[in-house]
């Protein structure tokens, strides 16, 4: 696919902040950025805003220079245009991601359910929230109750025209751990309790047979396709009864037919409250999000104590975001790429062999003046970025590569490594030598760890 779009360029590229590490290792990604030519891309469209923060943001902004530096290379920057739903302090984190102010479209008005974009029906079905304490119960038991008691109501306390909405129960947890022993829950003592309820109800007992989970450990053609079976409706074969998810669901999951959350522990940050909790009630019923709140954490009782006050306001409690892409740490992982990609990429003769010129070392030292003012436009408090671009650029004309990417079975001098690699290397006790580490993706990277499994463990030849 990428080799693709490098040859026959689109005309309207999708894609995520993840390849803007491949513009480092890849030539033929100059194709994209039309220097020297009148097409350059002179806009940028981007989802999601307040997802580029944190680590990723930091690293994201580090690359937003030299994509920046080389879009701008024509003497007209891009126009860059942000979309966001739960963000506070944009006006920082658009200055350290994209050196440039920021302006809210349309602006403030004086209704506030016009933005501009949709207007509130206040008429039409909304989306209720209810909480629910551990008090008493151990936060298992707790989640279990509940969730049997609101897949059995679906089954028996709806008609048939009702309950599709709220047939399969969205499970929202807060990490892996918390999700895997749910899945035995659901497993066991959810159907135990479903049938203690439909007895006491004398009704039918309702089988669960449809139990997924959406999480970052299924495939991305996994998730695809479970994506198209939460559309099946409760009465036809293969409706889903239940789904357990992680922050997976907060982003992408546009489904009207889903009326019914429960969430397990408030999460991490406001935002992702929102944006989870929003996955219901899209469509022409009304949702219904139940947390249930753990008693034993300070953080979740007093949410629970204070559950109507806070949820009248739920925006005024978004947090702020962060993003700090000059930083010290940010400039030892990837500072050397940002200088790599705007000389591959600006500097005539430089794009497939690292070999310098002296006009091109002096177009080298003007590219890292303007880099440095923008980490000076950024963050005036880091003031070591122009020496650490100087150092490597003296490094990179002292080492002469013959070429930019280390190769496994080739023994010519390269100028970068995988940083994949590189991890792997300095876990093993091997030297990493001089290359460079570079990142293949925006993630944090770790050497690969493999393992074998054992029957048992031995000492003196004897099994223990």
């Amino acid at each position: 696919m990428d080799e693709d779009i490098y040859t026959h360029r689109p005309t309207m590229l999708l894609g995520t902040v993840d390849k803007f590490a491949q513009i480092v290792r890849k030539a033929a990604s100059s194709a994209l950025f039309g220097v020297g030519t009148p097409m350059q891309p002179q806009l940028i469209l981007q989802d999601e805003l307040h997802l580029i923060s944190g680590p990723l943001g930091t690293l994201t902004g580090l690359y937003e220079a030299a994509i920046d530096t080389i879009l701008s290379a024509n003497g007209s920057r891009p126009k860059i245009v942000g979309s966001t739903a739960t963000i506070r302090r944009a006006q920082e984190q658009v200055r350290a991601l994209f050196n440039r102010g920021a302006c809210q479209f349309p602006p403030p008005g004086l209704d506030s359910n016009d933005s501009g974009f949709a207007v509130v029906d206040e008429s039409g079905p909304g989306r209720s929230y209810v909480g629910v304490s551990t008090a008493g119960r151990s936060a298992k038991f707790t989640l279990q109750a509940v969730s049997a008691s609101l897949l059995g109501a679906a089954s028996d306390a709806l008609s048939a025209e009702e309950r599709d909405p709220y047939w399969t129960l969205l499970t929202y947890f807060n990490s892996l751990r918390e999700l895997g022993g749910a899945l035995v829950l659901m497993q066991d003592d959810v159907v135990a309790t479903m049938e203690l309820l439909a007895t006491r109800r004398a009704a039918s007992v309702r089988s669960l047979s449809e139990i997924e989970e959406l999480t970052s450990r299924r495939s991305q053609a996994d998730i695809r396709d479970m994506l198209a079976r939460l559309e099946v409706r409760s009465e036809l074969p293969g409706a889903i009864d239940a789904v357990l998810a992680t922050n997976m669901v907060s982003v992408g999951v546009d489904i009207p037919r889903l009326g019914l959350m429960l969430v397990n522990g408030q999460p991490k940050t406001m935002a992702e409250y929102i944006q989870a909790t929003s996955r219901v009630g899209r469509g022409d019923v009304a949702g219904l999000v139940i947390s249930v709140l753990n008693n034993a954490k300070p953080r979740d009782r007093s949410h629970f104590e204070t559950f109507s006050t806070w949820h009248s306001s739920l925006y005024r409690f978004v947090e702020a975001t962060s993003a700090t892409p000059f930083a010290s740490r940010a400039r030892d992982r990837a500072l050397h790429a940002v200088l790599v990609a705007v000389v591959r990429h600006l500097v005539p003769g430089m794009l497939v062999h690292p070999r310098w010129s002296e006009d091109g070392i002096d177009h080298a030292r003007r590219l890292i003046s303007e880099l440095v003012a923008r980490a000076s436009q950024v963050d005036p408090d880091e003031p070591d970025v122009e020496d650490e671009l100087n150092r490597c650029l003296d490094a990179w004309i002292r080492r002469a590569p013959s070429t930019y990417w280390k190769h496994a079975k080739s023994n010519d001098s390269a100028l970068m490594q995988s940083a994949e690699e590189s991890a792997a290397l300095r876990a093993a006790g091997k030297p990493e030598g001089h290359c460079w580490a570079t990142p293949n993706s925006m993630r944090s990277v770790e050497p690969a760890t493999p393992y074998r499994l054992v029957n048992g463990l031995r000492k003196d030849n004897v099994t223990a």
